[in-house]
């Protein structure tokens, strides 16, 4: 996780896409998540179904992880 941290700190646009997102309050996991990351604050959660990536954020594949926050 450490290193994603520091990858996100350079990076000014980061999309994290394709990781079941947990919210940690209890919801039903969303699978397919788009996660949507600029100057390392979350700007907005989708899924791959409602929003495609936009070009100028810089693609980090989830796929086949659980993305938590906070961790």
């Amino acid at each position: 996780m450490l290193l994603l941290f520091s990858f996100t700190a350079i990076v000014e646009k980061a999309a994290l896409v394709g990781g079941r997102l947990i919210d940690g309050f209890g919801h039903q996991p969303l699978a397919d998540s788009v996660i949507l990351v600029r100057d390392g604050i979350i700007e907005q959660v989708v899924t791959l179904a409602t929003l495609p990536v936009p070009d100028v954020y810089t693609v980090v594949s989830t796929e086949g992880m659980d993305v938590l926050p906070g961790l």
